[in-house]
C-alpha cells in the first residue's frame, strides 16, 4: 500500500515521516478520518479483522485499523515481508519476528514506529493538549511531587508540560512493558532532565523492574509539538547510571 493509495482512499491522510531515528528504524504519522471508515476496510488493507472489536464504536475500529496499517508500511519500507502486527494478551502489538514497534492513537491522530534492532526499546505516544482541569488530575496521578516542582520551574505553557511528561511516560511504558510483563505506575519513571530546544527529556526508573533494568537506568524521549497535539517517542538502548544520580535540570 503507497502513500497515493492513502490519497485514493480518503481513509489515511497527512501522512509523514519523522526523521532521526536511523536507517534501521521508522516512525510514521498521518491523520485517519473516522467518517471515511467502513468495515470493509479490513478487506482493503489485508488486516485481520480482531474479535475485540465487534462490539466497538466506529471510532475505535478506525484508530486500530489506521494504526495496524501505518505498522505494516513501515515495517515494508524497512524491508520486512510480513508486517502483520497481531494483539497480545493484554491487548499490547505483538510484532512480526525481526521487528518491535509500537502504536498511538488519539483521536483522529496516529503512529507506528517500527525498528529491525530488536534489543531496543521502542515506544510512541500521541496526546492531545491537556486543558487545565485535566493537566491538574494528570499530575495528581502520573507525577511525583518532584516532578511538578521541577515542571513549575519553566517558563512555558503548564498545560503543554504535562501533556509532553504524561506522553513521555506512557511511551516509556509501552516500550518497557514487553520485557516488563506487567503494568507498573507511571510514578515508577521520573523526568530526570527536559531540553525544550533540543526537544529531549530523559526519565529514569524509579525502583528496580528486573536484572536488565535496575533503577537509575534512564531513557532518552524525543518529542515534537504539533498543532494541537505532542508526539513522544523512544528508540534505543538504556543508559545506565551509578545510583548518586543526576539533579533535575533544564
Amino acid at each position: 500500500m503507497s502513500h497515493h493509495d492513502f490519497e485514493a482512499d480518503g481513509f489515511l491522510q497527512d501522512l509523514a515521516g519523522i526523521g532521526g531515528l536511523g536507517d534501521r528504524s521508522l516512525l510514521l504519522i498521518a491523520r485517519c478520518r473516522v467518517d471515511a471508515y467502513q468495515d470493509n476496510l479490513f478487506d482493503r488493507y489485508s488486516i485481520e479483522f480482531p474479535q475485540m472489536l465487534t462490539k466497538s464504536a466506529c471510532k475505535r475500529k478506525a484508530q486500530f485499523l489506521a494504526g495496524r496499517v501505518l505498522s505494516r508500511l513501515a515495517i515494508s519500507r524497512l524491508g520486512g515481508q510480513s508486517g502483520d502486527v497481531r494483539v497480545g494478551h493484554a491487548r499490547q502489538p505483538l510484532w512480526p519476528t525481526g521487528f518491535r514497534g509500537s502504536i498511538s492513537h488519539r483521536h483522529e491522530h496516529v503512529a507506528g514506529l517500527a525498528t529491525c534492532n530488536t534489543d531496543f526499546y521502542s515506544g510512541v505516544d500521541i496526546e492531545e493538549v491537556c486543558t487545565e482541569r485535566r493537566s491538574r488530575a494528570v499530575a495528581a496521578i502520573a507525577f511525583v511531587e518532584q516532578e511538578r516542582r521541577f515542571l513549575r520551574s519553566f517558563p512555558h505553557d503548564p498545560d503543554l508540560l504535562t501533556t509532553l511528561l504524561f506522553s513521555a511516560k506512557e511511551t516509556l511504558f509501552k516500550a518497557l512493558f514487553p520485557s516488563v510483563g506487567r503494568y507498573f505506575r507511571l510514578t515508577d519513571m521520573v523526568v530526570c532532565s527536559l531540553n525544550i530546544a533540543e526537544r529531549t527529556l530523559f526519565l529514569e526508573l524509579a525502583r528496580d523492574f528486573n536484572e536488565r533494568l535496575p533503577r537509575k537506568t534512564r531513557f532518552r524521549i524525543d518529542f515534537l509539538f504539533r498543532a494541537t497535539n505532542v508526539v513522544t517517542w523512544t528508540n534505543g538502548a538504556p543508559k545506565r547510571f551509578r545510583h548518586h544520580g543526576a539533579a533535575l535540570v533544564e
